[in-house]
């Protein structure tokens, strides 16, 4: 009965275990698809925000140079979608990293886009003003740099949790593949032996039992 007791107690443990590592496998697809999916997004709207930037510094000067309403309208909607994603960007940072780029000293991403934003304000009242378009088209060509190295850093970013995520995968495929090999070490193997063992006691017993019927045989 002990035995019996023990190879139970055994085989819900391996058991739970299988269990364990088919929710962790799930978790770790479900963390891997939302992780590709949300950087999927960030990488795509920082390098639009790259595009935008020279987009609008262009269209800044032609709309100096032809006065053209409907450019001009265009040129408002553009900036409005910049500011819009800056502070998506801004509301999803996904690391240390990303957040010191926008805020830290050394980068201050968010401060350089903040003030091309204001010098795109100041246009959209002050068209006519060459000095300011002349300042917009530099800034721009300096902002481009830390746009685009932000860029890079989301997608290293990406890659890093892919592949850390992927390793995870390689964890739960051995921890899975270990658990099976406990079963069969600890419950098949023993099981095997136990029938074994069983089947040749009860051919044993036959043969016993044979042996003494014909001796009865005999006798008569």
């Amino acid at each position: 009965m002990k035995t019996i007791f023990n190879i139970k107690i055994t085989y819900a443990i391996l058991i739970a275990s299988l269990i364990f590592w088919a929710f962790f496998a799930f978790f770790t697809m479900n963390q891997l698809i939302k992780t590709q999916e949300v950087y999927a997004k960030l990488i795509n709207i920082s390098g639009k925000q790259r595009m935008l930037s020279q987009k609008t510094a262009l269209m800044v000067k032609r709309v100096h140079e032809s006065k053209d309403k409907l450019l001009f309208k265009h040129l408002k909607e553009i900036i409005s979608l910049m500011k819009r994603d800056h502070h998506f960007l801004l509301e999803n940072l996904t690391s240390d990293e990303i957040n010191k780029i926008y805020y830290g000293k050394k980068y201050n991403l968010n401060g350089d886009v903040e003030k091309y934003f204001s010098l795109l304000d100041n246009f959209l009242f002050d068209s006519g003003n060459t000095k300011l378009v002349e300042s917009i088209l530099s800034f721009s060509f300096d902002l481009l740099p830390k746009l685009d190295f932000a860029v890079n850093k989301y997608e290293k970013e990406s890659e890093m949790y892919t592949y850390a995520l992927k390793q995870r995968e390689l964890f739960i495929l051995i921890g899975t593949l270990l658990t099976i090999i406990f079963e069969a070490v600890l419950i098949v193997v023993p099981s095997v032996k136990r029938i074994i063992k069983t089947e040749k006691r009860l051919k044993e017993l036959n043969q016993n039992l044979e042996k003494k019927l014909m001796n009865k045989k005999n006798l008569f």
